[in-house]
């Protein structure tokens, strides 16, 4: 088949990484359509050279849209989906399964949706919000003829729309080669990995920074990598004595980085804006359990009981700064049992979660539709 895959961002995140290049191994012509906001910061991507590359280079503040960019990508996104007939469009999330939907039987056949983040996520204001993005998930969701969710509890909250949906886990493929045989140092301080899109409320930085400064650099050092997308993170956060952060150009270094680590940071204090959010299966997880290494969630989050009933991690509340502390000591006086815990969770990676599997339901997936 001919798939256009669309997400409004540029092609060097790990989601579409995998799922692009899943689909080139499978079988199918893949055209990536996507938008870089941030052209001047060129980074590496890890795309299949068989993937075409089709991205708008505009520059755009990250969290301040403005109408007539957002114009000019639409127009650039049906461009490119009018240059070449699609079998099928794999679009990430409900607006632009929204804005494809009049589109539908003339620039393409089938439409693919992969909520990766739903509208719903969104802390409504107004009853009128919460009504317009209910709205929004129920006609993308009628307009799809497959959806993608990244757990089972999210797939139960589609309702009447179930029977469209297949879970593909946001699992790593597996890293064991590049993580072999790797085990942070048994004495210093505590090494905790911090990554991904950096920001003072998402990642509850300020009650862990009231950690970092009761314990200092000599009991904890945060591992950190990512994007920094607010003033309080560029600033601040970068600059405490605890913390060492850059930026990593691939996904072999990322996970080199976990496994040097001790424990993993997976708090989100958003978890409380939805019960969209508090459902989602966070991508820590998967990472911190493909490498072996304990997670730190928020019990706000349902993944905190999961945690807890496999013996892979820790939960606190993002609010209770002292409860994190207790939890990041306990995990340096446990460290001679990191081994036996890494095995263990290596084998529960490989058995259920290995990105091979979710690869068998991304071809099933495509292979009913070329049924049809």
């Amino acid at each position: 088949m001919k798939i256009a895959y669309l997400r409004r961002s540029p092609p060097h995140y790990p989601r579409l990484t995998k799922e692009c290049n899943s689909l080139v191994r499978l079988g199918h012509r893949v055209t990536y359509i996507g938008w870089d906001p941030t052209p001047r910061e060129k980074r590496p991507h890890e795309l299949h050279p068989d993937v075409e590359l089709r991205v708008l280079e505009l520059e755009m503040e990250l969290g301040r849209p403005e109408l007539l960019k957002s114009l000019r990508w639409y127009w650039f996104m049906l461009r490119s989906l009018g240059f070449r007939r699609f079998d099928a469009v794999h679009c990430v999330d409900e607006e632009a399964a929204v804005m494809l939907a009049p589109f539908k039987h003339v620039l393409f056949r089938y439409l693919v949706m992969d909520v990766y983040d739903s509208i719903i996520k969104r802390k409504a204001s107004t009853p009128l919000h919460a009504w317009v993005f209910r709205s929004i998930r129920w006609l993308a969701n009628s307009v799809s003829d497959r959806i993608i969710e990244t757990s089972e509890e999210l797939r139960e909250t589609l309702g009447k729309f179930q029977s469209k949906a297949v879970v593909i886990f946001n699992s790593p493929e597996d890293p064991g080669a590049s993580v072999q045989g790797i085990l942070p140092p048994t004495d210093g301080p505590l090494l905790m990995a911090l990554g991904g899109s950096i920001n003072m409320r998402r990642m509850a930085l300020e009650p862990l920074v009231r950690v970092l400064d009761r314990l200092g650099p000599e009991k904890i050092l945060v591992m950190s990598s990512g994007q920094l997308t607010d003033d309080y993170s560029r600033q601040q956060w970068v600059k405490h004595p605890c913390v060492r952060h850059r930026w990593l150009d691939s996904s072999a270094e990322y996970f080199r980085q976990l496994a040097e680590c001790d424990v993993v940071h997976g708090v989100r204090a958003d978890a409380e804006d939805s019960l969209y959010r508090s459902l989602v299966f966070p991508q820590k997880v998967f990472d911190a359990v493909a490498v072996g290494r304990p997670v730190l969630v928020a019990t706000e989050n349902w993944v905190a009981g999961w945690l807890k009933q496999r013996e892979l991690g820790y939960s606190c509340s993002f609010r209770d700064d002292q409860a994190m502390e207790r939890i990041l000591l306990e995990c340096r006086e446990r460290r001679a049992q990191l081994p036996a815990f890494a095995a263990r969770a290596r084998e529960l990676y490989l058995r259920e979660f290995d990105w091979k599997r979710m690869e068998e339901r991304l071809a099933a997936l495509y292979r009913q539709l070329q049924q049809r």
